[in-house]
């Protein structure tokens, strides 16, 4: 018998395209206002955002239904405070490996996003997977998983999941998006 243990899960699901628009159309005027950093464009060291809560608090009813279920699937808390930032990233954009503690859950949702959009790729927690055996004369990737951003999409997953942003290499690379943490 075979026993998952130590599972990580990451949770990902598409917004209705209604929702996805209203939001796009919310958020997209608004980039200008965003600083830049090294890496991308962000409000995320500013202490006002770029978009309001209420404004987009239809969005917030979907994200929070979401990670309730993702709660209740994975036996987790997710706390009931939620801090946001906007992010957008242009070609050779990214964002290093980081995770984010003294949160309970964190996310990202697609505002827009391109078939040039660099992935969201998170880390194999387990320090030892990087010796994993070879099998059929191929080494076995266990140690990143990716996700292919697209409009509407959402993904939740562990605080404690290292992640990044993959640099978006074309000229013309469109991936904005609202990142997100459950707090206590």
């Amino acid at each position: 018998m075979i026993k998952n243990i130590f599972s990580t899960p990451i949770y990902t699901s598409t917004l209705d395209d209604q929702i996805a628009d209203k939001v796009e159309n919310i958020v997209v005027p608004k980039l200008n206002l965003l600083s830049q950093m090294e890496t991308n464009k962000t409000d995320y060291f500013s202490p006002t955002k770029v978009v309001n809560f209420n404004e987009v608090s239809f969005l917030f009813d979907e994200i929070n239904k979401a990670a309730e279920d993702y709660c209740i699937q994975t036996d987790t808390f997710k706390g009931n405070n939620i801090s946001y930032w906007v992010q957008d990233y242009q070609k050779e954009e990214h964002h290093e490996s980081h995770a984010h503690p003294g949160s309970f859950l964190s996310g990202v949702y697609y505002i827009r996003a391109n078939e040039n959009a660099g992935d969201i790729m998170f880390q194999n927690p387990n320090p030892h997977v990087y010796f994993t055996p070879y099998q059929n004369n191929r080494m076995v990737e266990h140690h990143t998983h990716r996700v292919k951003p697209h409009k509407g999409l959402l993904v939740l997953f562990p605080y404690w999941l290292f992640h990044q942003v993959i640099p978006s290499k074309e000229l013309n690379t469109i991936r904005t998006c609202l990142a997100f943490n459950f707090l206590p």
